[in-house]
Formats: structure tokens, C-alpha cells, sequence
């Protein structure tokens, strides 16, 4: 049997904290008492964040309940993580429901709200099989015409997140423009680097095919003036060479003369 408790006073209300409102609601809440056990059900399943039970008024054959195991009432105060995983299980569930059925498909529905169907104070995930013509949740079809589309998008672009969207991607843009920008800046600083240095290659190559023009004239020059002393020296043996051969003639004609004297 579950545990009964003292219901406190409406005066009594008003002076509780949230904490205490939540742990109240919690201490009331049926199916709070289904996940602890001290309400009998039939589970499925269980992890750390959700239980699967039967529907004891199920719209179809198989009917799931799937309920964090933390008290929340709608899905705006549930963590992004416990949202993510009951997700996943649905998803699970309703694959093993088609199999188990042999269904040809399943809703997978939320009632997020009194006014949107939600009867208990706990929210859940219910996952059911469906059949041709079961008449379950008909949806009427109402026409809208294209303005009125456009007009619905641009009020509620902003509750959903467009506009942050946009200024995120507009940062995102703006992020990566630096990026490039900084790797474009890198990329010149490069190539300036590599001018810088093909300009050292190529004033220390003119250095040296100067240099070498100097040295190649210093060699010619001083060819050349070896060129001129070889040659005059030539000439200063051809000059002695000469006078010798005067002096032979001299020596010849004094001779002759010595002769008819």
C-alpha cells in the first residue's frame, strides 16, 4: 500500500520554497510512486534516467509509459541529457512494438500541458501501435495559405532560437574570417620572407659575379703586364744582341784595316 500523507494547508503553501512546493508535488505524484515501487506496475525497462510501464488505459494494445525517473512536470524543466535519452528509448520501444505487433507503425506522443491533453502532474513519452482506420489522435487538416506560413515563421523565429542562431553564425563567420585572414597574413608574411631572401641570393650573386669580374680584369692585367715585361725583356736581349754583333764588326773592321796599313 502506498504511504499516505499529511496534505498541508493552503496558508501553510504560500510559505513553502520552491524546494519544498517541488517535494511536495513529488510525495503526490502517482506515478512518482510507480517508479519508486510503491505503486505496482509493469516495466519494461529501466536505466538510470527513465522507466517503461504498461498503460493501465492504453489508446492501443502495448501501450508504453515512459517516465524520468525525476520528478518533473513538463518538458521545458527537464535536463538536455535525460530529454536526449528517453528519446533514444522511445525510439527503442517503438521498434520493439512494431516487431512485437507486428504493426505497420507508432505514435510516439507527448501531451506537454493540461490544455494540450496532459492529465497527470509527470511528464512522459507514450508510445503506442497503430492500425489502419483505429480513429486515434485524427488530426484535422487545415489549409494555410503562404503569407500566413511566412508570417507564423517570422513570430516565432525568435522563441526558437533563430535570431541567436543567427547571431551565431554570424560570429561563426566572423571567427573564421579572422582565421583566414590570419592565415592569409601568414601566408604573405611568407612569401615576403622568401623574396626577402631570394633578394639576398640574388645581391650576394651579383657580389660575386662582380668580384669575379674584378678578379678576372686584376688577372688580365697583370697577364698583360707580364705580357710586357716578357716582351721587353726580349727586346733589352735582342738590344744586347746587337751590340755585340757592332762590336764584332768593329773589332772585324779594325782588323781589315790594320791589313792595307
Amino acid at each position: 500500500m502506498p504511504k499516505k500523507t499529511m496534505q498541508p494547508t493552503e496558508e501553510e503553501l504560500k510559505k513553502m520554497s520552491p524546494e519544498q512546493l517541488l517535494e511536495l508535488q513529488k510525495q503526490n505524484c502517482i506515478f512518482c510512486k510507480i517508479i519508486a515501487g510503491e505503486i505496482p506496475s509493469k516495466k519494461l525497462y529501466q536505466d538510470e534516467h527513465c522507466v517503461a510501464v504498461l498503460d493501465i488505459n492504453p489508446a492501443s494494445e502495448g501501450h508504453v509509459l515512459l517516465l524520468p525517473k525525476d520528478h518533473y512536470q513538463i518538458l521545458p524543466q527537464m535536463p538536455e541529457e535525460v530529454i536526449a535519452r528517453m528519446f533514444v528509448v522511445a525510439k527503442e520501444l517503438s521498434h520493439a512494438i512494431l516487431k512485437a505487433f507486428n504493426a505497420k507503425g507508432t505514435n510516439i506522443f507527448v501531451a506537454n500541458g493540461a490544455i494540450a491533453g496532459q492529465r497527470a502532474p509527470h511528464f512522459m513519452i507514450h508510445v503506442f501501435q497503430r492500425k489502419q482506420d483505429d480513429g486515434i489522435l485524427t488530426i484535422p487538416a487545415k489549409p494555410i495559405s503562404e503569407k500566413d506560413l511566412m508570417t507564423l515563421k517570422n513570430h516565432l523565429l525568435p522563441f526558437v532560437g533563430g535570431e541567436k542562431q543567427q547571431v551565431l553564425d554570424e560570429k561563426k563567420d566572423a571567427q573564421q574570417f579572422i582565421e583566414d585572414k590570419k592565415e592569409l597574413d601568414a601566408e604573405i608574411q611568407e612569401e615576403k620572407e622568401e623574396k626577402k631572401e631570394e633578394t639576398k641570393q640574388v645581391v650576394q650573386l651579383k657580389k660575386e659575379k662582380k668580384s669575379e669580374k674584378k678578379k678576372k680584369r686584376k688577372q688580365k692585367i697583370e697577364d698583360d703586364f707580364d705580357k710586357f715585361d716578357k716582351k721587353e725583356k726580349e727586346m733589352d736581349d735582342e738590344e744586347e744582341e746587337i751590340e755585340k754583333e757592332e762590336k764584332t764588326i768593329a773589332l772585324d773592321l779594325d782588323k781589315i784595316g790594320d791589313l792595307f796599313a
